[in-house]
């Protein structure tokens, strides 16, 4: 199977991944089986002509049969023009690879952060919102062994719109490069917008609770001002002003009976210790 790239058109990918890919649920789409099809004979560029006809405007995200193990550092924020999520940033994938037909919508959230481990490191993937789309970006680093301050290995692949021509670089680099166990390499070898956990009911749910609830970051040990800042849906700048307002936000204490705690993708959740609700929405919200 082909990559889907961000317009729906297909990049052939290395041959480790395509010995991985031609697997799959039985019964998948017959769009992406077509595709399937053009890698084992001669009809390769009659289907890819196919692939990347005007009516695939929305990529595909194919699942594949492991345990998840990314970890969500920031979910992001959904991109909206007019309201609406544009084209560019939607996506459709299988939330249970035993349901091949049952597609769900997606969406690529900028500023999404998420990490998966291999061997003993981390590999990192993050969005940002770019001029045409999403851009993506790859960071891996493997310390000395020996404890020195020059990595045995560094991988930061730049910004791109294309996530499979960053994610195939990716895994040709840490294939060569990187001296990771074919274990590790095998695992690495999925789409990534799966791998990464974007491609995740709790991560598109998370997004959309975002467009009702509001939601604070976290990336420190604190939240900072800037976080507050976007908190109250305002700006740093052009709300100076009323800086004064959002500091009094930050410094308040809690009332009884709730606690706070910095919860997965690196927000900060409120619990009610009496009723165990937890929720995003800080108990003086509403005031300030």
């Amino acid at each position: 199977l082909k990559f889907r790239g961000p317009s729906g058109r297909s990049a052939a990918p290395p041959l480790r991944r395509l010995r991985l890919r031609q697997g799959g649920p039985p019964g998948a789409m017959k769009a992406l089986t077509k595709i399937r099809k053009g890698i084992a004979g001669d009809g390769v560029e009659e289907e890819t002509a196919r692939a990347v006809e005007p009516e695939m405007k929305i990529s595909i995200v194919r699942v594949k049969a492991q345990p998840r193990k990314h970890k969500v550092i920031s979910y992001g924020y959904r991109k909206l023009v007019d309201g609406e999520v544009p084209e560019m940033y939607r996506f459709q994938y299988l939330p249970d690879p035993d349901l091949p037909e049952d597609l769900h919508p997606g969406v690529i959230p900028a500023g999404f952060s998420a990490c998966v481990p291999v061997d003993q490191d981390m590999v990192y993937f993050h969005t940002r919102e770019g001029d045409t789309g999403p851009e993506y970006q790859v960071v891996y680093t493997q310390p000395d062994p020996a404890g020195g301050d020059i990595p045995a290995h560094s991988m930061v692949l730049e910004w791109t719109n294309d996530v499979d021509a960053i994610w195939v670089e990716a895994l040709q680099q840490l294939e060569d490069n990187a001296g990771l166990s074919e274990e590790a390499l095998n695992f690495l070898d999925a789409d990534p917008l799966w791998l990464f956990g974007i491609a995740d009911p709790a991560t598109q749910r998370a997004l959309e609770k975002t467009a009702v609830v509001p939601m604070l970051r976290c990336m420190g040990h604190r939240p900072c001002i800037e976080e507050w800042f976007s908190y109250l849906n305002a700006d740093e700048q052009g709300d100076a002003p009323f800086r004064w307002v959002v500091e009094s936000f930050a410094e308040v204490e809690l009332p009884e009976p709730w606690t706070s705690f910095k919860g997965v993708g690196s927000v900060v959740c409120y619990l009610n210790n009496e009723t165990n609700e937890t929720t995003w929405k800080h108990p003086f919200y509403d005031y300030f």
